[in-house]
């Protein structure tokens, strides 16, 4: 800038493989932005000569990387899969799958931080004032030429140190110091199930990312009306808490779920009684486990359906009345039932607790 005008500014941001494709596809622009603000900022290139661009998954940028390494596990095989014409999601799962794993381990290790960057293209008017000048001519001339320059960044900078160059393969790194990359991203989610508003039951459930592979859930169900007449009914208050073992370290996809339950319950079916949990104060209780699917259905990720089911073994403890207004008390009963506890189709918003990768944005 001191010696040259700088005409344009091109930002591209780019994100590596592992994870959903549409959440790679935003942070990759939430990268070229913060290093366009970084870029007003601190080194004082107007806004209006900077473009932001996204790449997203640069699967071309990784096929450079995986040429530029031989000693990738399969590498081969990796390559063979990388030109498959199936989605990037599907890609990802057939490469974790090689060598039982070795190859995808040696990439998270040493290929994909490298494609968590942003690529600058700095487009200027190179001035070389001639000295030695003809004796005809007046004055100095100046001579312009457009130079198109090429910068690679990792990760978004603070402050930025320079580099000596690379050998060929390697990337021209700018080493920031603002973000400290992480390979997981924790989320909070609020969900409500979709069949129990159905059976007029108020619903809504929480739950939160543990760790990868792991999460805790906490649905609770609410219901105090009857369904349109006075001897039919199901009313009730229960939760029901549980761990979830998820396939995908990133917490989406099938999961596996090991629950526990308690419920106060007043039923009546139309019939000659009603059933309640005795004198009010022996909920059921109980646990079991479940299985399900979560399947992101916005370009964010962030809204998502969730399909489940669970069954539980649970000990009761009730009293029978007559099944009529201010019905008699007739006895009491205990007993174990074996049955499907929850049958879920939710719809969840989750927000994130902090960044999954690439650090702070």
């Amino acid at each position: 800038m001191r010696e040259d005008t700088i005409t344009h500014v091109t930002v591209t941001g780019m994100a590596s493989i592992d994870g959903p494709a549409s959440l790679n596809n935003n942070l990759s622009t939430s990268r070229a932005r913060a290093m366009a603000k970084w870029l007003e900022k601190n080194a004082l290139v107007p806004a209006s000569l900077i473009t932001i661009d996204s790449r997203g998954e640069d699967w071309s940028w990784l096929r450079h990387l995986v040429n530029c390494d031989g000693d990738i596990p399969d590498r081969e095989k990796l390559l063979e899969i990388m030109s498959l014409p199936v989605s990037s999601d599907e890609k990802e799962a057939e490469i974790k799958s090689l060598e039982d794993g070795k190859t995808w381990d040696y990439l998270k290790a040493h290929i994909l931080p490298k494609m968590r960057c942003v690529e600058i293209y700095v487009k200027v008017k190179h001035h070389t004032v001639v000295s030695s000048l003809p004796i005809d001519m007046p004055i100095e001339e100046v001579i312009e030429e457009e130079v198109i320059e090429e910068v690679i960044i990792e990760e978004i900078p603070e402050d930025i140190i320079e580099a000596e160059p690379e050998p060929q393969c390697e990337v021209r790194e700018i080493e920031i110091k603002e973000s400290i990359p992480s390979e997981w991203q924790r989320n909070f989610y609020i969900k409500t199930d979709l069949p129990y508003w159905l059976m007029f039951w108020s619903n809504v459930a929480f739950e939160i990312d543990l760790a990868p592979h792991w999460s805790f859930n906490l649905p609770i169900y609410f219901s105090a009306m009857n369904y349109f007449r006075r001897d039919l009914k199901f009313r009730l208050f229960a939760f029901q808490p549980g761990v979830r073992y998820w396939i995908k370290g990133e917490n989406k996809g099938v999961f596996f779920e090991a629950h526990y339950g308690m419920g106060w319950w007043n039923f009546a079916f139309a019939g000659e009684f009603r059933y309640q949990d005795h004198r009010r104060r022996s909920p059921a209780l109980g646990g079991g486990v479940g299985a399900g699917y979560r399947l992101p259905i916005s370009a964010n990720g962030r809204w998502a359906m969730e399909f489940g089911a669970g069954v539980g073994y649970y000990h009761l403890y009730y009293d029978r009345f007559q099944n009529r207004p201010n019905g008699k008390y007739v006895d009491s009963h205990k007993k174990n039932i074996f049955f499907i506890d929850n049958i879920n189709v939710s719809i969840s918003y989750s927000f994130p607790i902090n960044n999954k990768k690439g650090g702070n944005q």
